[in-house]
């Protein structure tokens, strides 16, 4: 990499730090391409066209208008910032051809439909000297115009030879990284080495603990079981019973248990639907105030201890089924902070309006059983990077358009 794109590459990555910590974001799939030394913090994936599974991911390479290769080198090695030479050792590559049309197709599935996330990709290689250049494009959106590296130009630093930018999975949670051979280059010019999808960093927007004031969990706001609705800032939260009441409840447990579970405060005390009719019967939390039609991940903190057995619910954002069965018997205590509670991706509507409904779930109502409880909730705003902002580094990520969710 030449001296101007290493500097640019720097300044990508200290843009997106400011940009929310983009840059920091923990991956939810990290792929190491090639038949050598495997990267620490990465699964391996071979070489070639087979279908490969990773958890609840797959991963598939295939070349576009030409073939593919790949090779094991023995440089670059670590050294002093760069920790990152297994990495960059072995590769998949295009063989040269047409020019813009020919290259590599990375094709991910298992992701939310319509989300946005990160992708970085690693694109390197010792033997192969002069300016190679490619373009780059997720699901048919070119993201990097004119990526280039010179082989002979050895990495000092893990940001080198890496690029990171928004991508956003199609209607069947599919993501598409795709490498073409720039007009530029006559020779073999689209490589890689591996890839990671990390989801994009989020900023809360709203944190309530429902209850009473001598509850309040550190670092929430107190909302009130009988005041609806209330304020927070640019957020309005109300809350209504649907087809019940709602009543409160203030307990002495569960308490916390460091350093695992510090959470007791917000679980002590909570509002819930009384009984009604399974399926219709619940509470609804009305939040309004956000942006429209626009990505956020809402949590909800769901327990009782005076609730012996299961009590079991399903759980709505706008109208869409979030979470099925949702379940939990007071008898058992949580162990950590992410027992009781859930966390589902929501895009706002036009309004810029998430409704959050709990209903109790037919198949195993107890016309005695309060099932629908809540106890807190929060929503953080997923922080997407404006095309304006990156198209300053000069990367062609200006055509990353801020897309709507398809209607």
């Amino acid at each position: 990499m030449k001296a101007s794109l290493r500097t640019l590459a720097i300044t990508l990555a200290t843009c997106l730090l400011a940009l929310g910590g983009l840059a920091q974001a923990d991956p939810l799939l990290s792929l190491d391409i090639g038949s050598g030394t495997l990267q620490t913090g990465f699964q391996a994936m071979a070489p070639n066209a087979t279908l490969q599974t990773f958890g609840s991911y797959t991963a598939q390479l295939t070349p576009v208008g030409t073939g593919m290769g790949a090779r094991n080198r023995t440089t670059p090695t670590d050294a002093g910032a760069f920790t990152q030479g297994a990495l960059l050792r072995d590769f998949a590559f295009a063989s040269a051809a047409a020019p813009d049309t020919s290259g590599l197709d990375a094709q991910l599935t298992g992701f939310i439909p319509n989300w946005p996330y990160k992708v970085a990709v690693w694109s390197f290689d010792t033997g192969s000297s002069g300016d190679r250049v490619s373009d780059w494009y997720a699901n048919g959106t070119q993201v990097v115009d004119n990526y280039t590296f010179d082989g002979t130009v050895l990495p000092t630093s893990n940001a080198d030879y890496q690029v990171g930018f928004p991508a956003w999975a199609d209607p069947s949670g599919g993501l598409t990284i795709a490498g073409r051979q720039d007009a530029t280059s006559t020779s073999h010019a689209v490589f890689l080495n591996a890839l990671e999808v990390s989801h994009l960093p989020t900023q809360t927007v709203l944190a309530v603990d429902v209850g009473v004031a001598a509850k309040i969990q550190p670092g929430f706001d107190l909302m009130t079981p009988n005041t609806s609705p209330q304020t927070f800032g640019d957020v309005t939260v109300t809350f209504s019973g649907v087809n019940t009441s709602l009543s409160s409840r203030n307990r002495t447990s569960p308490v916390d248990a460091p350093p695992a579970f510090t959470q007791g405060l917000m679980l002590q005390d909570f509002i819930f639907a009384n009984v009604g009719d399974p399926d219709t019967t619940g509470l609804d939390a009305l939040i309004e105030g956000l942006e429209p039609e626009q990505p956020y991940w809402v949590t909800v903190w769901s327990f009782d201890t005076g609730s012996g057995g299961d009590r079991v619910s399903d759980w709505f954002a706008n109208g869409a089924l979030v979470v099925d069965d949702y379940t939990f018997s007071g008898t058992v205590l949580p162990t950590t902070n992410d027992d009781y509670q859930f966390r589902v991706p929501v895009f706002s509507d036009a309004d810029g309006n998430i409704l959050l409904s709990g209903r109790f779930d037919a198949d195993t109502y107890i016309s005695t059983a309060p099932a629908v409880f809540l106890n807190g909730l929060s929503v953080e705003r997923v922080l997407i990077p404006e095309p304006a902002t990156l198209s300053l580094l000069g990367l062609g990520l200006a055509a990353m358009l801020r897309r709507r969710r398809p209607r």
